[in-house]
């Protein structure tokens, strides 16, 4: 008997060791790194930005980067750049809305602002595969759709929002904790793909596209 719980207990010992080993392996090849200095590189994307922006941070992997900062500290810029996506075409990126996302759990991975209330969950080792979507929850509604020859993007009230892959698989999530008022743009600049999201202390409209260079 004694024999069959030293079996027991040594295979639930090395299960829980085998668990944390891949935890901290996942988290050591696929977590961003913080960088206080990488944001600067996309300020181009800001008309007047040596004027209105002066502070701001970047997540970092290889192949995507994710940045924010402040415009004159009322209007908030989320940069993402997928770097692998810079030849996808837009007109095949579809925007789907009253989509259920409270069943997404993506538990393997990252959250960015954790006691923000503009949660974001991160899939480690998240990929696209070549195609984009992105999904509203019911309780989001977008506002205004609009684009032009290299963007297109819309305006809504975001309560929840996924970006997804070809095979439908949730990436990336915004978790957010109220419903937040803002203009998300896909561009296509520089042999790269760039997602930019808007939000603001004060009332946002669509019309905050004009914030943006857009080449």
């Amino acid at each position: 008997m004694n024999k069959i719980v030293k079996i027991i207990v040594s295979g639930a010992i090395a299960l829980v060791i085998s668990c944390v080993a891949f935890f901290v392996y996942e988290s050591l090849r696929y977590s961003h790194s913080r960088s206080w200095e990488k944001w600067k590189e996309y300020t181009w994307l800001i008309k007047d930005s040596e004027k209105h922006v002066d502070i701001g941070h970047s997540n970092v992997r290889e192949r995507a980067i994710h940045s924010l900062f402040w415009y004159d500290n009322h209007t908030r810029f989320v940069i993402w750049e997928f770097k692998d996506l810079g030849k996808i075409d837009l007109d095949n990126i579809f925007f789907d809305e009253k989509f259920t996302l409270d069943e997404v759990d993506i538990r393997s991975g990252e959250v960015f602002n954790p006691n923000a209330k503009n949660r974001v969950r991160v899939k480690y080792g998240y990929s696209f595969n070549n195609a984009f979507s992105i999904h509203l929850d019911k309780q989001s509604e977008i506002r205004k759709r609009f684009e032009g020859a290299n963007y297109k993007g819309f305006s809504a009230d975001i309560n929840k929002m996924s970006f997804s892959n070809e095979y439908r698989e949730h990436q990336i999530l915004f978790d957010y904790q109220e419903v937040i008022p803002s203009v998300v743009v896909l561009y296509k600049a520089r042999g790269s793909f760039y997602v930019i999201i808007i939000d603001s202390k004060h009332p946002v409209h669509w019309t905050a596209i004009n914030y943006l260079n857009l080449e």
